[in-house]
């Protein structure tokens, strides 16, 4: 993202690239529901729901893998698609962005992994995934007990529902905060009912339909949170920086999606209570936001300069 598209439209780009999760979810949820419900003995004698959906999806992710790998250039100047003009506007406003990081962004490609504030930008990753994840892997069966049905088609169907308003908000969210250049307060707003969500997803369990709109802001909150995170990283990061330290910031904020499951099952199993995890997650997030507001104190918020350097270097 960094290669291909200026600050002040990598919001906007990230989101476009962050609908693949919801999506997946609006599509993948009642698929997997009915593969799990009709699939018995496809493949092998025996073979069970679960074990076909895994082969089946699975496969799939590794053909639009392999197809990926020949298709994607790696920039701009490899872009068959973009005349020389275009190449070369394109190349200017994103020099232009690096030489003003330069003066006050990390670096170096080592630095970077020792910079104490990309491993800060590491945990804020780290607590977006808890709570993405410890989401991810029990909603099917929160879904199914609220419910009153064993996970299925029609509970895909419901699981879906989150997802519909997180591609809504996709949609809005980070185009408002580019238009009002203001994405890191809108990035902690987001991620702020993000944690309401899912402490309320708790506090509501006796009510399907309330339950079902709290969770609708728990995944939003996730899912929107992390376009406007990502480009809040890489107007800190720059040149060799950027590839390894966006590389460390998810490789252990990816650490939440383990995490996320099994601190969900310890909080229920230690306080005796199906709600426990939620607010544990909860947690995780609301500290994830206070660090989030934070950054600006700290020097890692850049937007306002990156993208007043490119302006000018456009008018140049």
């Amino acid at each position: 993202m960094t290669f291909w598209f200026p600050t002040r439209m990598r919001a906007r780009m990230n989101a476009l690239f962050q609908f693949g999760a919801p999506l997946a979810f609006v599509i993948g949820g009642p698929v997997s529901g009915w593969l799990l419900s009709v699939s018995e003995g496809w493949f092998w004698s025996g073979s069970r729901g679960w074990q076909n959906m895994f082969l089946i999806e699975g496969l799939v992710a590794c053909l639009v893998g392999v197809i990926a790998w020949f298709y994607l250039p790696d920039g701009p100047r490899d872009a068959t698609w973009l005349s020389e003009e275009e190449k070369q506007a394109l190349t200017v406003a994103i020099d232009a962005e690096d030489s003003e990081k330069q003066e006050h962004a990390q670096r170096g490609m080592f630095r970077a992994l020792v910079d104490w504030r990309v491993l800060y930008f590491c945990f804020v990753c780290f607590t977006i995934q808890v709570l993405g994840y410890g989401y991810n892997f029990y909603i099917p069966s929160q879904v199914a007990a609220l419910l009153g049905r064993s996970v299925g088609l029609a509970v895909g169907l419901v699981t879906a529902i989150p997802a519909v308003f997180a591609v809504i908000g996709l949609a809005v969210v980070p185009r408002y905060a580019e238009r009002i250049g203001r994405r890191r307060q809108v990035a902690v707003a987001i991620y702020a009912m993000g944690a309401i969500g899912i402490a309320l997803s708790g506090v509501l369990s006796g009510n399907p339909l309330l339950t079902i709109a709290a969770l609708c802001l728990a995944y939003t909150g996730h899912i929107v949170v992390q376009p406007l995170f990502w480009t809040n990283v890489s107007t800190y990061l720059t040149s060799g920086a950027a590839a390894s330290g966006i590389a460390l910031i998810g490789a252990l904020g990816n650490l939440g999606g383990f995490v996320g499951p099994n601190i969900r099952v310890w909080a229920e199993g230690t306080f005796g209570s199906g709600n426990a995890g939620l607010y544990v997650l909860a947690v995780f997030a609301g500290v994830g936001t206070v660090l989030l507001a934070a950054t600006r104190l700290f020097g890692m918020d850049r937007d306002k300069e990156v993208i007043q350097a490119q302006e000018e270097a456009s008018k140049a």
